[in-house]
């Protein structure tokens, strides 16, 4: 289950084990504005949390997406990637055909509308986060390639939220870096998704468990590979509107 909040990142000199080395950036991201938490509060299609909450199936989708897969069934592929899984601190991950009986839970209008403002709940809590210049700006996602039902386009829809996410919540760093810092949030908000997933999630690591903590060493660096490490760090620190 996605609940893991112990990740750290390191450089290394070994072999990699993961190319989505960036995806526990993101997952720290969820878990700092509060989604899963969100999502399972206001969500209640499972009768019982055998093992999975309403918050896995929904992160799963988009984590697959962010992953750089491209439909359902690729699931199991993520599901069998042993590094992922100990990337995300999970023991198991939904299934296709669990991740389908999911979706097909949401049996109304009503159901997919109280998904989309859970997330929207949640987005409220990041834009207060933003300075008044963010509120002159329009952003524009491209959710008009998804075809499916309503449920599986709102939690698949999920990764451009957390796209849009990374870049609204970047720290920015005073002194010399900060002019570099402030271009780059808007830079990251109009990325498309590809480029997107190779500047914040393609980053090579090893995965290590040491004690409570899962280790990042990272494999490759370059000047962009610090963008998602900030984004890291600065999840550890309490959210302040």
């Amino acid at each position: 289950m996605l609940r893991v909040g112990n990740i750290r990142y390191e450089l290394a000199q070994r072999d990699c084990a993961i190319t989505c080395g960036g995806i526990g950036a993101v997952h720290l991201l969820a878990q700092h504005v509060g989604l899963p938490q969100a999502i399972d509060r206001n969500i209640r299609m499972l009768k019982r949390h055998v093992p999975y909450f309403e918050s896995d199936h929904a992160l799963t989708l988009a984590y697959n997406i962010l992953a750089d897969e491209s439909c359902t069934e690729d699931l199991e592929l993520l599901r069998k990637n042993e590094g992922v899984m100990d990337a995300l601190g999970a023991q198991r991950l939904p299934d296709p055909t669990t991740a389908g009986d999911f979706c097909r839970r949401f049996k109304t209008d009503d159901d997919v509308l109280r998904l989309q403002e859970t997330i929207n709940e949640v987005r409220l809590t990041v834009w207060m986060r933003q300075e008044p210049s963010f509120f002159k700006q329009a952003m524009r996602n491209p959710l008009e390639n998804l075809h499916s039902n309503p449920a599986y386009m709102v939690m698949y829809s999920l990764a451009w939220t957390l796209k849009a996410w990374c870049g609204l919540l970047l720290p920015i760093t005073p002194g010399r870096w900060e002019s570099h810092h402030r271009e780059e949030r808007p830079a990251i908000l109009r990325l498309d998704f590809k480029r997107f997933r190779s500047l914040m999630l393609r980053i090579p690591c090893q995965i290590a468990k040491t004690g409570r903590l899962i280790i990042y060493r990272i494999l490759s660096w370059d000047l962009q590979t610090s963008s998602p490490l900030r984004l890291a760090e600065a999840m550890y620190y309490p959210m302040r509107c």
